[in-house]
């Protein structure tokens, strides 16, 4: 299994293919996730320290592009833990989400392109 640090706060054995999002709020990263995982509000965003994936679905590019920050975060609502990752919360939430509802899988349907 891989193993996700999360910035100030530990290390972490995660099933591999775990959404990341999902994985950051049951091991207490704590990130802010308005929309609940559909890559519409950049909320979720975490800084790659090491392991950043080497693809992202066709929404987050969309999404980051349009917002003029592709290359300077992703979403970790967009991602999937398949390898070692040390990643930083950039937006963590006051207070956690009690039972969010949170998809096990990533929406929309991931299409998936390289990161440039």
């Amino acid at each position: 299994m891989p193993t996700l640090i999360i910035d100030g706060v530990g290390d972490f054995e995660i099933k591999k293919g775990t959404k990341l999002l999902n994985a950051l709020v049951e091991y207490g990263g704590n990130p802010r996730h308005s929309c609940d995982g559909k890559a519409k509000c950049r909320d979720c965003r975490v800084e790659f320290i090491h392991g950043e994936p080497k693809k992202m679905t066709k929404a987050e590019r969309s999404k980051l592009k349009d917002k003029g920050v592709l290359g300077r975060y992703r979403l970790s609502c967009q991602c999937l833990v398949k390898k070692d990752m040390h990643v930083k919360v950039l937006k963590p939430a006051k207070k956690p989400k009690k039972n969010p509802d949170l998809s096990k899988k990533i929406k929309p349907k991931p299409i998936w392109v390289k990161v440039k």
